[in-house]
């Protein structure tokens, strides 16, 4: 028996609907992928040779505005953006916190510098609480980053320095890779300026 021609309208619906599979296949594969990144200590070289002194960096206090998954990037002075395929390996607020460390452990010589909570693996000699206040920039641009810090000596109840410092960080490029390197810079240039005050703090024997 000869098999009867499909009725006109059934080969339009089936040809629509190969179409419609094909533009979601191809919408599927035009996603971008997420990628990740870390900030990383950059290991400078000692202000003054070791042994260091016991440090405890934080508190650390970072605004909901930038503490997110996302790559925050800053469109103009009251814009930003978040970039949904662009994201922190892990919460912002502990990839500051330990480039911080890192950074000022570097500088200092010591294997004593800890970030907060240090309880049980030190009784600091100096604590750096830290509020950023702003930490974002773009591709090709810049990484502004604006933060308040203090050091308290050990047995102090208030900081004997207190500063308020505005970094900005030229990026080295068009693309996020640049723009991550360039967070990481202007982390360790703070990190530094914390590192010359506990020195200066500890040639006066405080």
């Amino acid at each position: 028996m000869r098999a009867r021609p499909a009725p006109a309208r059934t080969l339009r619906t089936l040809a629509l609907l190969l179409g419609l599979a094909a533009a979601l296949c191809g919408c599927r594969g035009a996603v971008e992928p997420t990628a990740f990144y870390t900030l990383e200590s950059r290991s400078p070289a000692a202000l003054a040779p070791g042994p260091g002194p016991a440090v405890g960096v934080g508190p650390l206090e970072i605004p909901r505005v930038i503490d997110r998954p996302q790559l925050v990037i800053r469109d103009s002075g009251q814009s930003v953006h978040l970039e949904e395929f662009h994201r922190w390996a892990g919460p912002l607020d502990e990839a500051v916190l330990g480039a911080l460390v890192g950074d000022i452990a570097a500088l200092l010589d010591s294997q004593r510098v800890v970030g907060h909570p240090w309880e049980g693996f030190i009784d600091p000699d100096y604590r750096v609480p830290v509020t950023v206040a702003r930490l974002d920039g773009a591709p090709g641009g810049e990484v502004v980053l604006e933060a308040t810090w203090g050091v308290l000596p050990r047995g102090a109840e208030r900081a004997e320095v207190v500063r308020r410092t505005t970094l900005r960080e030229p990026v080295a490029g068009a693309d996020h890779a640049a723009l991550v390197a360039a967070h990481g810079r202007a982390l360790g240039a703070l990190a530094r300026e914390m590192a010359e005050a506990i020195l200066a703090l500890r040639a006066r024997g405080r």
